[in-house]
């Protein structure tokens, strides 16, 4: 059994010691996205989004300069792009209750990359969180194995299932307005 505070000292040690790594603070996953996420939710200017597991920030500086009110959440905090108001970031892994910070929610929510890195067993409750803090959440996975994790030692993706598997278990907590898998990544578009 993982205790909650031994997991999140230790996921906040993990975390730390990639973003070191050149090769993983250089790649944006999230930032990589901001198109397709546009193209398909279509979020109107002026309204909010929280990224979630948002790591340097930098996806959403992009949104928030397409005219989105954004806030930023992540484990850990040093990485965090300069540029982006501490004012406007939350501390807290995805499976703890960031969401009660805000009474009103958040109208999108955006997390990239994210899911696949926690525990199997805080997947479910993460996913909980997310829907109901925000009314459509864009949520991609990966299905695949990561290959940077070696160069601290460490295991990234620990929930590395199939786009079934990912698809159904979003959908019994969110209702799926669109699913596409494209091959290795799966793409969920959650209403509450």
């Amino acid at each position: 059994m993982i205790h909650v505070n031994d997991l999140l000292d230790d996921e906040r040690d993990k975390y730390s010691a990639i973003w070191s790594q050149r090769a993983y603070h250089d790649h944006s996953p999230g930032l990589e996205d901001v198109d397709r996420f546009w193209g398909v939710v279509k979020p109107e200017a002026g309204y909010t989004l929280l990224d979630i597991g948002c790591g340097a920030g930098l996806a959403g500086l992009e949104l928030s300069n397409r005219g989105l009110n954004v806030q930023w959440l992540d484990i850990i905090a040093d990485v965090l792009h300069p540029s982006i108001d501490r004012k406007q970031f939350i501390q807290a892994p995805v499976w703890s209750s960031w969401s009660m910070r805000r009474s009103t929610g958040w109208d999108y929510g955006y997390c990239v990359d994210v899911m696949e890195h926690l525990p199997t067993e805080y997947v479910a409750l993460s996913l909980f969180r997310i829907v109901s803090a925000c009314r459509t959440s864009w949520i991609t996975v990966s299905f695949l194995p990561d290959n940077l994790g070696q160069l601290i030692g460490q295991k990234l993706h620990l929930t590395v299932r199939s786009f079934e598997w990912w698809r159904d278990i979003i959908g019994s907590i969110g209702k799926l307005a669109d699913a596409r898998d494209l091959c290795g990544r799966g793409v969920f578009v959650v209403k509450r």
